[in-house]
């Protein structure tokens, strides 16, 4: 807890990934109800909507060593994030006929999965670079503990205000949740990093 925390960067990215992690299971238990009762979308298209967003995750991860290379790693993580953060936002605009909802619906889709892509390779990046090896398993052991966590209570969070807010108004909560993540990084020395810092490892003597 002490090599994550008490870092700057390091901080800063467990923080933006864990809440992004609670408010993005919140999300992802209302997002096929919501496909199916307030869209109306059939099966297929559902399947359709879903495969979109495997497809753009593929191509976040082929795209995301030239985009960090081309912005720095700060900004890199902070774009992805706030693209699958604004997904929710878009997904809850869809509205009117069908082939216009399910645009809207597919746009969002690119975006979730896109962003996670970037901004998932370059957590790990920032991990592996600024932990000392000695305290890189403990470390991730942590982040999984608040990620994975945070994941239970979204989705019991999520289920809970889709039932009382409904489907729509679940996805734009839970997208307000995950800017307000994104927020921590947008504050913090991400922001205007474009390279890894050289040597700022936490090491398993100072972390004791």
């Amino acid at each position: 807890m002490r090599a994550v925390f008490s870092h700057r960067i390091i901080r800063a990215v467990i923080l933006a990934a864990a809440v992004s992690a609670f408010a993005g299971q919140l999300q992802t238990v209302v997002l096929v109800l919501f496909f199916v009762r307030d869209l109306h979308l059939s099966p297929g298209l559902v399947g359709a909507a879903i495969a979109v967003s495997g497809v753009a995750g593929v191509l976040g991860a082929t795209m995301a060593t030239w985009f960090t290379r081309r912005v720095g790693p700060g900004p890199a993580f902070i774009t992805g994030m706030l693209l699958a953060s604004t997904a929710g936002l878009v997904v809850a605009s869809a509205a009117g006929p069908l082939p216009l909802s399910f645009s809207i619906l597919l746009l969002a889709q690119v975006l979730r999965g896109i962003g996670p892509s970037i901004y998932g390779i370059n957590q790990q990046t920032f991990r592996q670079a600024m932990i000392a090896p000695a305290l890189l398993s403990r470390a991730n052991a942590t982040w999984r503990f608040l990620a994975y966590g945070g994941q239970s209570l979204g989705a019991l969070a999520g289920g809970m205000l889709g039932s009382v807010l409904g489907l729509r108004a679940t996805l734009i909560v839970s997208s307000c949740v995950m800017l307000a993540g994104t927020s921590t990084a947008v504050v913090s020395p991400l922001r205007s990093l474009r390279e890894l810092p050289a040597q700022q490892v936490l090491d398993e003597k100072s972390a004791a």
